[in-house]
């Protein structure tokens, strides 16, 4: 399905009457939708043509109306289109076209493999993506919304958040997102972070201890090993050829 994108005059634009929340929005939401778009308007609007009635989008074009923005940009149809396959086209716009923010690329791929029920394997594979670059964007969703936005307003990058995202204490994670911003830390330091603690909490479980370990052999002979606080790793060295075979 090929994808375009043209602008729109939000004086020329309708409602669309099958919307189930109509133009119902509390006013300090629209306010912030309408500042967030002045900035940059971070996902297109769908419009059906040549009617121009908006399919996708609806709290956008009121937020518009509400702040006199003139103009969005949007993805023209010529039918109707399902919530699957606008997300679907708009995933295409973003990855051909014209790029979104990490964050509501991570929302978008996110509703795409729910909507499709696919795994994380399968979602990368049908967008043409790199599993890698897939971990990274979604591990982005998992931080609080003050880390979210400092990654969508591009105060901190998509690298900065994933391996933000790893750290397990949301407070130290919040602490480094705000000193990283500040310019006070650099984004090695979160990343060492975030390894060390993997390497500590996924690593090896201390292994068990006792004084005395036992290794019975194949010909009916037991191998006795006795010490203080001894563990399976201390008996295989005392014995490696014997023990693994």
């Amino acid at each position: 399905m090929a994808v375009t994108c043209k602008d729109y005059r939000v004086s020329e634009l309708k409602l669309n009457p099958n919307n189930p929340r109509g133009s119902r929005y509390d006013e300090p939401e629209l306010r912030a939708l309408a500042k967030s778009l002045r900035q940059r308007q971070l996902m297109p609007i769908i419009v059906w043509e040549p009617e121009l009635l908006v399919l996708d989008g609806t709290g956008r074009l009121v937020a518009a109306r509400l702040e006199g923005i003139e103009t969005l940009f949007g993805i023209p149809v010529t039918h109707e289109l399902s919530k699957k396959e606008i997300n679907w086209m708009i995933a295409q716009l973003d990855l051909h076209h014209h790029p979104f923010s990490e964050i509501a690329r991570g929302k978008l791929w996110r509703a795409i493999r729910e909507e499709n029920g696919w795994n994380n394997a399968q979602l990368a594979h049908e967008l043409g993506v790199s599993p890698g670059l897939l971990t990274k964007v979604s591990a982005n969703l998992d931080n609080p919304e003050e880390i979210q936005g400092l990654v969508e307003a591009g105060t901190l990058g998509m690298r900065d958040g994933y391996y933000l995202s790893r750290i397990e204490d949301v407070e130290e994670r919040l602490r480094m997102a705000r000193e990283l911003a500040a310019g006070r830390i650099r984004p090695e330091e979160v990343v060492r972070t975030a390894r060390k603690q993997k390497q500590t909490g996924n690593g090896k479980q201390p292994s068990a201890r006792a004084k005395r370990i036992s290794c019975p052999l194949p010909s009916g002979v037991t191998l006795t090993v006795s010490g203080e606080r001894l563990s399976i790793e201390d008996l295989f060295k005392s014995f490696p050829r014997r023990c693994a075979r």
